[in-house]
């Protein structure tokens, strides 16, 4: 059992030993069979978080359009939302476009502690991890099921970092959240974000049901392969449907400098992201099958060459 320290212990320790400390808390916890607590009260609570939310986004002039809401008025089942990942407001922008309340599955809490974006979350309710410690993505995966169990729904983004490339819809995902989906009798509903300058589209798809692939499959890995796919597939989709609400853009009207400055306006909402990180952190194999890559968008219906830049042309008007 690992001994927790003062509130001015803590205060003395930079954000990468608060991280660790609360590495070791939450693997402890896991393992000494604590459950997660206050879930109840974040749940009742979670409007004023929201009203929050909208607020913040005002004084900070971002606006929020909502271009589609695919889901059913109720679910019977506990609900995962598969978001895409763009940047530093994405998490905030989807929760204030999908309402219900939700856990949100969070990587590199060193980077938000003693922010106003910590503070949000943890009211709301976070399930932070370390990214590159195994046992911990692991403890943060059972924890995730053992809220949907509960039906505490759960935010999650598959893609494990944020999307800067200049032309690929969605990145290659791990198949991590299908199983927690076929293990807590959950449904899916993919969300996707775009961003354009201070204004941000959000396109909420329909339910993805992963018990439509019981029984089609030779084996478990098969039928996680094929749906992993196809909910890729799907939140592309929602994305190239809010490309498709803008003007086709000519590529000699784009600055040869442009994509590096809309790379440094992302980069600069998290001092400490560097492209680098990010990039190391895309998944490219999966299990020895790489993923469709939609970097050339040859499997959608392109009506014109130029449409392959409309995100880069765009992004940062």
């Amino acid at each position: 059992m690992v001994a927790r320290k003062k509130i001015l212990e803590k205060r003395k320790m930079n954000n990468f030993e608060l991280a660790d400390y609360y590495k070791e808390i939450r693997k402890s916890d896991y393992y000494n069979g604590k459950e997660l607590k206050l879930v109840g009260l974040r749940k009742i609570i979670h409007p004023l978080a929201l009203g929050a939310l909208k607020t913040k986004r005002i004084i900070e002039r971002n606006k929020l359009e909502i271009l589609a809401d695919n889901r059913k008025k109720k679910n019977e089942k506990p609900i995962i939302f598969a978001m895409n990942h763009i940047g530093k407001f994405d998490v905030e922008m989807a929760s204030e476009a999908i309402k219900d309340h939700f856990y949100i599955l969070f990587g590199d809490p060193e980077q938000l502690y003693r922010t106003i974006e910590h503070y949000f979350l943890v009211t709301n309710g976070v399930l932070y991890f370390d990214v590159y410690d195994k046992e911990d993505k692991f403890i943060a995966k059972e924890r995730v099921i053992e809220l949907l169990k509960k039906h505490i729904n759960i935010l999650w983004a598959p893609e494990g970092t944020w999307n800067l490339t200049p032309n690929r819809i969605v990145l290659p995902v791990h198949y991590g959240i299908i199983e927690a989906a076929i293990r807590s009798n959950s449904v899916i509903i993919p969300v996707v974000v775009e961003q354009y300058g201070k204004k941000y589209i959000v396109n909420i798809g329909k339910e993805f049901d992963v018990i439509d692939y019981f029984g089609k499959y030779n084996s478990d890995e098969e039928l996680k392969i094929q749906a992993i796919e196809d909910l890729r597939n799907q939140m592309a989709t929602l994305v190239w449907d809010i490309w498709e609400t803008k003007p086709i853009v000519a590529r000699d009207s784009i600055p040869n400098d442009y994509y590096e400055n809309y790379l440094q306006e992302q980069l600069a909402g998290w001092e400490a992201f560097e492209k680098d990180n990010i990039d190391r952190r895309v998944y490219n194999v999966f299990r020895g099958k790489k993923t469709q890559d939609y970097s050339d968008v040859l499997k959608i219906n392109i009506k014109n060459s130029d449409d392959v830049v409309k995100k880069m042309s765009y992004k940062l008007n």
